[in-house]
């Protein structure tokens, strides 16, 4: 039903709008502004969702795959509260969430670009980065080697330290905090 204000309505059980376009284009709606082109949506057989600009160059596309049971999930937030892009399933207890750039691309995060840049070879950050902070007795298991920590009260004073899988050792002499 179109009201007179242009708005089309449909009410149905299902699926109550079917698009189907017989080109090979991912474009099937397009979106107009005054006659003019300014952009449109779809679907193809590799990706559930797609978003073009006016030259149809895809803008955004979300991809499928066969028997997928995880997905990413946008919530957006109140005033003063952080957006969340987070993984999510049906089934799956933990499931990753991977950035991943193309080429030698990097992934920067930030309120400017440069703030972190992830590249397969480093991870850069123009801001000073902040360990977990822990007392000689709050100290975290050292199981896992390679994890970085701030000791506030070592003898000599506070120093950043690392676990070499059995130990917290400090960074400056490598001798075992205590």
């Amino acid at each position: 039903m179109i009201n007179t204000t242009g708005i089309v309505t449909v009410a149905a059980s299902g699926i109550p709008v079917v698009v189907n376009s017989t080109n090979s284009t991912g474009r099937k709606i397009s979106f107009q502004n005054n006659g003019v082109l300014v952009g449109a949506i779809g679907a193809s057989a590799s990706n559930i969702f797609i978003a073009a600009d006016t030259a149809g160059v895809s803008g955004f596309a979300v991809s499928t795959v066969a028997s997928a049971v995880n997905w990413f999930q946008v919530q957006p937030s109140a005033t003063g509260v952080a957006v969340v892009v987070a993984a999510n399933s049906a089934t799956d207890t933990n499931v990753a969430l991977y950035l991943r750039s193309r080429g030698s691309g990097e992934v920067r995060a930030g309120t400017t670009a440069d703030e972190l840049r992830i590249t397969t070879t480093a991870v850069r950050s123009t801001v000073p980065i902040q360990f977990p902070s822990y007392t000689v007795a709050t100290l975290p298991a050292a199981t896992t080697a390679a994890q970085m920590i701030y000791v506030s009260d070592e003898t000599g004073g506070a120093v950043p330290a690392f676990s070499d899988g059995t130990n917290w050792r400090r960074v400056t002499d490598r001798a075992i905090v205590s």
